[in-house]
């Protein structure tokens, strides 16, 4: 299984990059989308991960069924998401992001 990269690793910090329209069908994205859904399956407390994560500095995350708590289903995949609202709430949560284990 790939390994899911730590905090400190540069490609975490980079701005990821857009996918264009014409190769979000092809073999690399989807390559990296099965890497990315693998890990999820593979890793019992993952829920979601994003393409930087494994090291491809991209615009794709997943959500893992999983978080639905159902069995059957689809993980749920974005490519070139863009935050368009933000709440003014805020609520504190333990971290669960694979990248900062332990935090």
């Amino acid at each position: 299984m790939i390994e899911v990269l730590q905090k400190g690793n540069k490609i975490l910090e980079e701005t990821s990059i857009e996918i264009s329209l014409k190769d979000i069908s092809s073999s690399r994205i989807k390559n990296i989308i099965s890497q990315m859904k693998d890990v999820l399956k593979n890793t019992e407390d993952a829920i979601a991960l994003s393409s930087p994560q494994i090291g491809e500095s991209l615009r794709i995350f997943v959500i893992s069924k999983k978080i639905f708590g159902k069995e059957g289903g689809e993980d749920l995949i974005f490519i070139n998401p863009q935050i368009i609202k933000t709440s003014k709430e805020k609520q504190w949560l333990e971290e669960g992001c694979l990248s900062v284990r332990g935090v």
